[in-house]
């Protein structure tokens, strides 16, 4: 299966929640409580909400692409046709919306923090005041745009990936295939698990499969910081290159077709 990427809607959802700010920001920086104004909240988890639909529909649109070009075509296709029918996903896109709300909200919170900790560094080196404040009103900008650009990239990712693994849950797929996007801005970490066949219930930790010290843990495909990994559910054996390298239980080993099937409980004919 192949997943999209989500640049222009990423782009998107970063300049609307840029536009919840605009002409506001260093109130909002200064007095952070300010988010918990009932518009502003509303407003809030409006665009969270049509964010997480958007990705619901692309989401939806290429599992059935995906569908029949797999041998459980119809199987996979029957199940989305039920989901969508039924309108079951509901609390699963409430969950995600409400997060990202959240995250949004938390922009103003963030960017304080970070510029105290710079007037700080400014005030210990002799600067006036005035001057502290006047590079504060500067770099205010900057940090909620880097801010922003982190939440829309990460969190639509990320909601790829919940989307399809809950997907994946109610088809019964267990496994998908870890795929990066195979260029320069790929880390170390990510490049390592590129085609990696991994578990839904055993998710890696790539930093820590590298030997890189990090504090991100255990993660899947697409729900680490500014991560574009898409995780390809596996629906069928025969869309993969034999042989194929394997996450399991802390190591990645590389497997023959038989030697994966045995691993998923799938008897071989003598």
């Amino acid at each position: 299966m192949n997943f999209p990427t989500f640049g222009k809607l990423a782009h998107y959802y970063a300049q609307h929640m840029a536009s919840l700010y605009h002409g506001h920001l260093w109130d909002f920086v200064q007095h952070p409580e300010l988010v918990k104004d009932p518009v502003f909240r509303q407003a809030a988890r409006q665009l969270a909400g049509r964010m997480v639909g958007e990705v619901a529909k692309q989401n939806a649109k290429t599992w059935r692409a995906a569908a029949m070009k797999s041998t459980r075509a119809r199987e996979i296709y029957r199940a989305l046709q039920a989901e969508i029918e039924s309108g079951n996903l509901g609390a699963v896109l409430e969950t995600l919306a409400d997060r990202n709300a959240e995250l949004i909200s938390s922009v103003p919170a963030d960017i304080a923090e970070r510029i105290t900790k710079r007037a700080v560094e400014l005030h210990q080196k002799g600067s006036r005041p005035a001057e502290i404040e006047r590079d504060m009103r500067r770099w205010a900008p900057e940090l909620s745009k880097s801010r922003i650009r982190c939440i829309a990239r990460t969190e639509l990712s990320r909601a790829e990936t919940d989307l399809t693994r809950e997907r994946s849950a109610r088809i019964g797929i267990d496994w998908y295939q870890w795929e990066t996007s195979e260029d320069q801005r790929v880390r170390p970490s990510h490049k390592n698990m590129d085609h990696v066949l991994v578990a839904w219930n055993d998710p890696p930790s790539p930093e820590a499969l590298i030997g890189e010290k990090s504090t991100l843990g255990k993660y899947h495909a697409g729900c680490a910081p500014n991560c574009r990994c898409p995780a390809l559910p596996l629906a069928d054996v025969d869309e993969v290159r034999w042989p194929c390298r394997v996450y399991r239980s802390g190591s990645i080993v590389r497997m023959t077709r038989p030697q994966f099937l045995r691993v998923i409980g799938v008897r071989l004919a003598a």
